[in-house]
């Protein structure tokens, strides 16, 4: 049984081309989007004075303060599934006095995709807290849990977790939002076997509009073996593939799958731990790459889909998927 207590995480906020390093998690029950308005004693519901009476009291207590990240510190809201977000402007805590001139639940998209359920003054937010562990401890974490078996608790994941993680990079990416891919990043729940990115921010106008989701996040997720290493680069490609499924719409266009991209990082990796049916794996999955753009311009590709599908499932389960 895995000792969940009470490890903190810090939610990044939205911010231009700046990424907050240290985030902070916590294990509490987090709220979907549309759940928060229907529970009793959410303080949301409560009306400002309270909110703001809430937070008074939360970080007056130092046991709350879960971490800080280069220009805000991170608060646990007491019995409530929330942090909050305080922008510093000094080493003095007396700054964050200025979070009470406004609150707003008015939420962008890209609010909603950084966990933001309300906005308040000078830049400050209250977020929901994601249950999980990072899959790479940050410095300064309070996590109990050896790093060596978080990792393997990825490796005990199913597909659809990949999945997940992968449909959510792409959703940001479509409202131009980045996902600053890095293991401390990712946040494993061993419970609920999901995956769940938890820093992004707005892209630079300038930088290259291509974001290669595949590639990031083999970077990111840790392996303690080259069995898991292989079953990393496995599960990636069978997250991605169920995008492409017949009747599925993908949840990114196809161009920005990135495969090629994905293979020749793979190999540079681990050119020594490739299976030997590797080529045939990155010839399949192209094939089902071509039969989904025939079937988006219409074209009765379904037997042939179905019959592909099964190839990779059986040679990348076979050759990458090891029982670990």
């Amino acid at each position: 049984m895995f000792d969940y207590k009470d490890i903190t995480y810090k939610l990044s906020s939205v911010k231009t081309g700046v990424s907050l390093r240290k985030p902070y998690v916590s294990l509490h029950v987090p709220l979907n989007k549309d759940t928060f308005s229907s529970v009793k004693k959410d303080i949301l519901l409560k009306g400002k004075e309270r909110i703001f009476a809430c937070i008074e009291e939360s970080i007056k207590n130092k046991q709350n303060r879960l971490g800080a990240g280069d220009d805000a510190v991170v608060y646990k809201l007491e019995k409530q599934p929330y942090c909050v977000r305080l922008l510093r402007h000094g080493s003095d805590d007396s700054c964050f006095r200025n979070y009470k001139k406004s609150i707003s639940f008015d939420l962008t998209e890209a609010d909603r995709i950084n966990h933001i359920v309300a906005n308040l003054g000078e830049g400050c937010s209250i977020m929901r807290n994601i249950e999980g562990y990072p899959l790479i401890i940050p410095p300064l974490s309070n996590c109990k849990i050896p790093q060596k078996e978080i990792t393997d608790m990825v490796y005990k994941l199913p597909v659809s977790a990949y999945n997940k993680l992968f449909k959510q990079i792409c959703h940001a990416k479509k409202h131009k939002m980045v996902f600053d891919c890095s293991g401390t990043n990712i946040i494993v729940n061993p419970k609920d076997k999901t995956l769940t990115a938890i820093d992004f921010y707005r892209m630079d106008p300038n930088s290259p509009k291509t974001v290669k989701p595949l590639t990031f996040l083999f970077e990111a997720i840790p392996y303690n073996t080259q069995q898991q290493q292989r079953k990393s680069a496995g599960m990636l490609i069978l997250g991605a593939l169920e995008e492409l499924k017949p009747g599925i719409v993908p949840s990114t266009e196809l161009s920005e799958f990135k495969f090629n991209d994905f293979f020749d990082r793979v190999e540079r990796s681990m050119p020594r731990n490739l299976p030997s049916e590797w080529p045939k794996i990155k010839d399949t999955v192209t094939e089902i790459v071509c039969l989904k753009l025939k079937e988006s311009i219409g074209m009765n590709v379904k037997s042939m889909q179905a019959y592909k599908f099964e190839e990779a499932e059986k040679i990348i389960k076979n050759s990458l998927i090891e029982k670990i």
